[in-house]
């Protein structure tokens, strides 16, 4: 349906938002985790991976949602990291590691939150791409609100676009521990902290965040207009239409058999044929309730009244 080729451009705004808030709180955890005591450093962590999973949960609730996976890596960075700190504090605390290496949080080098916390979230964010649509927040969001071909348009956007944020956050996390670590391996001298380890450390990440935020709405809007000169953005009455409106997709069974339509004009491109199921219509909101209603406009399009209606699957886009 013409409508499913259409986006609603609140959707592709908490798309970006959902990668501004997590770039935010991230820097948030570099920057407390200098100004505030290095024992500190783990506990800002929490407090902002709190943040962003309140996210999470405020998202999975509310009916008007997007794609979290962004929201979900750091998440993940945060949480690895707070763990790894904690857990590496106790095994110096314990005397199992040699405390030769100035590693502890109690008596740390400066920069070592950057050194640790940007490393690890190349790892995880490299594990998060490489399980990107296995994921059980994927999983989840699929069985709730429907896989890519069935949120239309949108869900095409949203799975392209939610792979390349992750391979530009990979590739910038990955650029960002390889200066980071070059440059603390041979040029870092723990005596005196000047003002170039104060860029490499903070300032260089920081600002490569920034341009990445900006970068993105640049993206975003120009995608937009895109959408706007092409006629695919949802206006007033297309969504007043959906919210009184029902879609219904039907499959007929008979036997061992299922009927599909091996000549449905796919979404993301009409001039493209994929299998689908035979039917998908649409009927007034009040009538989804009235079986026999159903019955009746499946029975018209098929040619045959006597057929049994199960409703099985139900979600909300």
């Amino acid at each position: 349906m013409d409508i499913f080729r259409k986006v609603n451009a609140v959707q592709l705004y908490l798309f970006w938002r959902n990668l501004a808030v997590s770039l935010l709180v991230f820097v948030a955890t570099i920057a407390f985790s200098q100004m505030l005591p290095p024992f500190l450093s783990s506990v800002v962590s929490l407090v902002c991976a709190g943040v962003l999973y309140s996210m999470m949960y405020t998202n999975k609730i509310y009916h008007n949602s997007s794609c979290m996976i962004i929201v979900y890596a750091f998440f993940l960075i945060l949480m690895t990291y707070t763990f790894f700190t904690i857990t590496l504090n106790l095994l110096f605390y314990l005397r199992i590691v040699d405390t030769s290496w100035n590693f502890i949080l109690f008596e740390i080098d400066p920069f070592l939150p950057s050194l640790v916390l940007i490393p690890i979230g190349t790892i995880v964010l490299a594990y998060i791409y490489l399980r990107s649509g296995k994921l059980a927040l994927c999983t989840d969001c699929k069985i709730s609100r429907g896989d890519m071909y069935s949120r239309g348009k949108l869900g095409f956007i949203l799975n392209q676009e939610a792979k390349y944020q992750l391979r530009n956050l990979l590739s910038l996390f990955f650029s960002l521990s390889l200066i980071m670590w070059t440059y603390y391996l041979l040029f870092y001298i723990n005596i005196n902290v000047n003002s170039r380890d104060k860029y490499v450390f903070i300032w260089l990440a920081v600002i490569c965040f920034i341009i990445d935020e900006i970068y993105f709405i640049f993206r975003y809007y120009n995608l937009y207009m895109d959408l706007m000169e092409n006629d695919e953005v949802l206006n007033e009455e297309d969504l007043e239409s959906i919210s009184n409106t029902i879609y219904l997709r039907v499959y007929i069974i008979s036997g061992n058999s299922v009927y599909v339509d091996p000549d449905t004009p796919a979404l993301d491109n009409p001039e493209k044929n994929v299998i689908d199921t035979p039917f998908f219509f649409k009927v007034p909101e009040y009538e989804i309730d009235n079986n026999e209603k159903v019955s009746e406009y499946v029975g018209n399009m098929i040619g045959y009244e006597n057929g049994e209606l199960k409703p099985f699957f139900k979600q909300r886009n």
